[in-house]
């Protein structure tokens, strides 16, 4: 993948599943939908319906029809933005 620079695999839990590490070439960390909704609390589905309607940045791989993923980082200065400080 062009997009890619690094992939790591380790195992994940007592399933047995893999969970793959995808960093660009800046080294930043890109996430599927399921592995941003479980970082955020939410369904995979919440997340792209989020995504579709602007709220969240994302991207699709290949064009129109390639799967979407998340960088962290734009997700994190997202939440960021969205962050209410607490009133004294």
């Amino acid at each position: 993948m062009n997009d890619t620079s690094a992939h790591t695999e380790r195992s994940g839990g007592t399933s047995g599943r893999r969970l793959i590490e995808r960093t660009t070439e800046h080294g930043d960390r890109l996430l599927t939908a399921a592995e941003l909704g479980h970082y955020l609390g939410l369904s995979a589905s919440t997340v792209l319906d989020r995504w579709q309607a602007g709220h969240l940045p994302g991207f699709k791989l290949f064009g129109r029809t390639g799967p979407v993923r998340f960088r962290l980082s734009e997700i994190e200065a997202t939440l960021a933005d969205w962050h209410v400080g607490v009133r004294a």
